[in-house]
C-alpha cells in the first residue's frame, strides 16, 4: 500500500515544493528531502551571494540507520532561498560513522564543520574532528582533531562570534559541556568555561546551543537527558563567567532535544525553534502527538527571567507515529526577517531500521510580533481553547501561556450567570483537561479560567 510518506517520495521535488504539506496558521511545511536515505542533523549557512549551504549526515540505502557505520558527511546547496536544492556531494567519508554534523561560517566566509567518527559497532568515539573551507564548500582543509577529552560530541547551535574571545563552539557528553575558542576557526584548542555534574549528578545536561546578546551578555539552552524541557544558562562578561542551569518554560511538561535560538535585529526578538519528544515524558503521552514550536522573547526579558518564553506558534510533526519526532532544527537568514527552518522527521522501517528527512518551512519573524508585545510586556493571562464545540459528553479545554507551577481555575456558569462547575489545578503551559458535562441539560454555557488574577472566557454549546 502506498503510504502518504512514500507518495510524497516519488513525486518530483521541484513540483512538490510548490505545493504546502501542511499549513497551519502562519506556517507552511514542505518536504526538502524525502528518499530511502537516512538524512539527520545538521547545519545551514547563507553565503555573501544569498545562496544557502546545507551540510548533514547521510547513511544511503534501506539499511540507512540512525547510527551505521557506513554514514558520510554531505552538502547540498541552493540558489532561490530553499525553493529548490542542488543534488548531495560529499564532504567527508571514512571507514566509521561520520556524525552530529554541527558548525558555522566566520565573517571572514571560512565554513568550520564539526563531526564525530564514531564505531557504531562498539558504540565508541574515535575522535572529535573539524575540517574547513574557504571557497564556501568546495574544497575542505584536511581533517582536523580535537583533544576534548569526554566532551566528546559537538553541541547542536551555530558557531558564534564573541568581540574579543573569537569563535565560541560547545562541546558535551552527558553531564558536562565545555566551550571552547577559536581566534579564526583553524584551532579549537582554547578551553573556555566548563559545567560539570559528573560528581553531583544533580542535572543531566547534554546538547546545548548558545547566543550573543550583545554588550557582553549570552545565553545558552540546554537539553535535560533526564527527559524534560531546556535548562537555559547566562554571563554577563562574554562567557567568562556562567549560571547554572535554570529551568525555562519552553514546551512544558515535555522533553524537548536539540535546542536551537537566534536573534532577529529586525523585530529586536530572540527566537527559539523546538519539538517534543513527549513519548518519552511518562503519563499518558504519545510520541504520535509530538509537536513543533516557535518561543519568542524579548532578549533582556529571556536574560533576566528563563521562564518569560512566550509560545508564538505551534504545530503537529509531518508525519505522525509511534517512533520519537526527530527534530534537529536548524536555521539560515534569508533577508531581513525571514528564515528558512530545517528539521528532520523520522519512523521505523520495515527492517526495523530509522528512517529520517528533511522538512523545511520559512519563518516570518514579523507574523509575530503583536502576539509577542502583548505576552512580554505585559502577560495577558491564560489562553483558552475549546474542542470540540457544540459537545455532546466530553470536551477538552487547552491551555497555553502558562508557566509551569500555575495555578488555575475552571468555572462553567450556565447562561442564567449561575455556577454550575468549579475545578483547580497546577498548570503548565499547553495543559489540557477532559470535562464531562453530559449530566448537564442542552444549552449555552460559558466557561471561565482564571490565572494570576487574569481570565479567559469561551462561549461553550452542549447538545
Amino acid at each position: 500500500m502506498l503510504t502518504t510518506k512514500r507518495f510524497f517520495a516519488l513525486i518530483n521535488l521541484s513540483v512538490l515544493m510548490s505545493i504546502p504539506f501542511l499549513l497551519m496558521g502562519q506556517v507552511q511545511i514542505f518536504p526538502s528531502l524525502v528518499s530511502d536515505d537516512h538524512t539527520a542533523e545538521g547545519f545551514m549557512i547563507t553565503l555573501p551571494d544569498g545562496s544557502l549551504r546545507h551540510f548533514f549526515r547521510l547513511d544511503p540505502g534501506e539499511n540507512g540507520h540512525h547510527i551505521g557505520n557506513n554514514s558520510r558527511i554531505v552538502q547540498r546547496a541552493s540558489s532561490d532561498q530553499g525553493f529548490t536544492w542542488t543534488a548531495l556531494h560529499s564532504v567527508y567519508e571514512d571507514e566509521w560513522d561520520n556524525r552530529n554534523v554541527h558548525g558555522g561560517v566566520t565573517e571572514e566566509g571560512r565554513i568550520v564543520l564539526f563531526f564525530r567518527r564514531y564505531n557504531a559497532i562498539n558504540r565508541k568515539t574515535i575522535s572529535t574532528n573539524f575540517i574547513y573551507s574557504i571557497d564556501y564548500g568546495d574544497t575542505w582543509s584536511d581533517i582536523q582533531t580535537i583533544a576534548t577529552g569526554p566532551a566528546d560530541n559537538p553541541g547542536t547551535h551555530k558557531m558564534i562570534h564573541i568581540p574579543g574571545k573569537g569563535y565560541m563552539q560547545s562541546f558535551y557528553t552527558p553531564w558536562l559541556c565545555e566551550l571552547r575558542y577559536s581566534d579564526d576557526g583553524t584551532n579549537w584548542d582554547k578551553v573556555g568555561f566548563r559545567w560539570d555534574f559528573n560528581e553531583r549528578r544533580e542535572i543531566k545536561i547534554s546538547e546545548a546551543c548558545f547566543l550573543n546578546l550583545g554588550e557582553g551578555k549570552l545565553i545558552g539552552l540546554m537539553r535535560d537527558e533526564w527527559l524534560s524541557n531546556y535548562y537555559q544558562v547566562m554571563s554577563a562578561d562574554s562567557g567568562t563567567t556562567w549560571t547554572e542551569p535554570v529551568r525555562t518554560n519552553i514546551s512544558m511538561p515535555f522533553f524537548t532535544p536539540s535546542p536551537q535560538l537566534f536573534y532577529d535585529f529586525f523585530t529586536n526578538r530572540i527566537f527559539v525553534i523546538a519539538n517534543d519528544r513527549r513519548g518519552l515524558s511518562g503519563g499518558n503521552y504519545v510520541m504520535n502527538d509530538a509537536e513543533f514550536y516557535i518561543y519568542m522573547n524579548d532578549p533582556d526579558e529571556a536574560f533576566n527571567n528563563p521562564k518569560s518564553y512566550v509560545l508564538a506558534a505551534r504545530f503537529n510533526r509531518p508525519f505522525p507515529n509511534s517512533h520519537h519526532f526527530y527534530g534537529y532544527p536548524t536555521y539560515s537568514k534569508l533577508d531581513e526577517g525571514r528564515y528558512l527552518i530545517m528539521f528532520t522527521e523520522s519512523y521505523k522501517k520495515e527492517n526495523d531500521k530509522e528512517q529520517a528527512d528533511f522538512y523545511q518551512f520559512e519563518l516570518l519573524t514579523n507574523s509575530y510580533m503583536p502576539l509577542a508585545d502583548q505576552a512580554i510586556v505585559k502577560r495577558t493571562g491564560p489562553r483558552l481553547r475549546i474542542f470540540p464545540n457544540p459537545i455532546d459528553q466530553v470536551f477538552t479545554a487547552e491551555l497555553s501561556q502558562l508557566v509551569l507551577g500555575d495555578r488555575v481555575t475552571m468555572e462553567i456558569y450556565n447562561n442564567s450567570g449561575q455556577l454550575v462547575w468549579q475545578n483547580e489545578e497546577v498548570g503548565f503551559d499547553g495543559f489540557k483537561l477532559d470535562v464531562d458535562v453530559s449530566d448537564y441539560p442542552s444549552g449555552v454555557y460559558y466557561l471561565k479560567v482564571i490565572s494570576n488574577n487574569m481570565s479567559a472566557t469561551e462561549t461553550i454549546v452542549i447538545q
